[in-house]
């Protein structure tokens, strides 16, 4: 059971598992579920949690309801035990980043009662990334989708760790730093420590004809991409507009990252010195990992971590926007931003002159 964390290279892995599945059940008896066409299980966490932690999303996916995404979750892990069943598999994978999060002990009870019927032995494994790489990696992805990024929390990733400990199975560890020196990351250091070694080769295989055929997962963003998101995001929001399912602004967005990739100038965002040291000085959970797990991360000043006053207040509680954690170019912006409706308007084109020779 892969659980992540976010922004540890989990899509790779779920998408290159996805692609190796019947290779996997037919030549080494290793079941991995289709429940999405992108290979995700993220719809089994309502059921397996008994929880949706108001995920709109996730919500809006699975029926549009609360109560029919719970339905839809339930049915998705029958499915599961029906195919079970039927094709007796040596080793079943599931993977869903959603599952990280700290478990109360009626969801470690939960997650008890509906796996231990099935399993002989299950390992939970997790991937670990230092909380400045996270950080910034995270606000790209959320200003995809929202109007703001999550500013985190100091203690989550013990808090994390200690409920998985808690349910009792082998907990892996791992550090995210250590597997993506590999060429292909973590699907690799997944593949060779978990699969037999014919498996562990299709699957890497798989990731590198992804790789090569230009199929990108989660790519990144400019500073200056991050901070017309929000602002588009923001201005659509306080009009009432909503941010799932809203046309235009999905066809902005996609101007946006379109654009950011075409305009000279792009860089990956970097991450202001002063928000990294507040980052590292709240975090009160790497040196836990450190002394527990021997995991450490090259970037982090250990000196400085766990050392701001417990005072009840969060120093990144004033933190909202872009530029107040990475510079930002606003010229390179301005351009981004002016070309936006020349872009939509080609996209129109296109489409039109596509039906038109269909």
């Amino acid at each position: 059971m892969h659980i992540g964390q976010p922004k540890t290279g989990t899509t790779a892995l779920q998408r290159a598992l996805h692609a190796a599945r019947q290779h996997l059940l037919d030549q080494h008896g290793i079941y991995y579920p289709v429940l999405s066409s992108r290979g995700t299980h993220t719809r089994l966490k309502p059921h397996l949690l008994n929880a949706l932690d108001e995920d709109a999303r996730l919500v809006h996916q699975m029926g549009g309801t609360h109560a029919e995404a719970m339905a839809e979750s339930a049915r998705a892990w029958d499915r599961i035990g029906t195919d079970i069943q039927k094709i007796r598999p040596d080793q079943v994978i599931i993977s869903s980043e959603s599952l990280y999060k700290p478990l109360d002990d009626g969801q470690i009870a939960r997650l008890r009662g509906l796996l231990d019927p099935w399993f002989r032995e299950v390992q939970v494994v997790v991937y670990l990334r230092d909380p400045v790489s996270r950080f910034i990696s995270g606000a790209q992805q959320r200003l995809k989708i929202r109007a703001e990024f999550s500013r985190g929390s100091g203690s989550a990733l013990r808090e994390v760790i200690e409920s998985f400990e808690k349910l009792g199975y082998p907990l892996d560890v791992r550090s995210f730093d250590t597997a993506r020196t590999h060429p292909n990351g973590v699907v690799a250091d997944f593949a060779e420590s978990y699969l037999p070694d014919t498996a562990r080769d299709v699957v890497i295989a798989e990731d590198t004809r992804a790789s090569h055929a230009g199929r990108t997962v989660n790519s990144s963003l400019s500073a200056e991409a991050m901070y017309l998101m929000q602002n588009l995001a923001r201005a659509r929001a306080a009009i009432g507009a909503p941010l799932d399912g809203d046309a235009p602004l999905t066809s902005r967005r996609r101007a946006i990252k379109e654009l950011d990739q075409e305009i000279p100038g792009f860089t990956r965002p970097v991450l202001r010195p002063a928000i990294a040291e507040i980052l590292m000085r709240r975090d009160r959970s790497l040196t836990w990992v450190r002394d527990r797990y021997g995991i450490t991360f090259d970037r982090i000043d250990y000196d400085l971590v766990g050392t701001a006053p417990d005072d009840g207040l969060d120093p990144m509680g004033e933190i909202r926007d872009v530029q107040q954690i990475c510079e930002v170019d606003l010229a390179r912006a301005a351009l981004i931003e002016r070309a936006i409706p020349r872009k939509r308007l080609a996209r129109r084109w296109r489409r039109l002159l596509r039906g038109h020779w269909r």
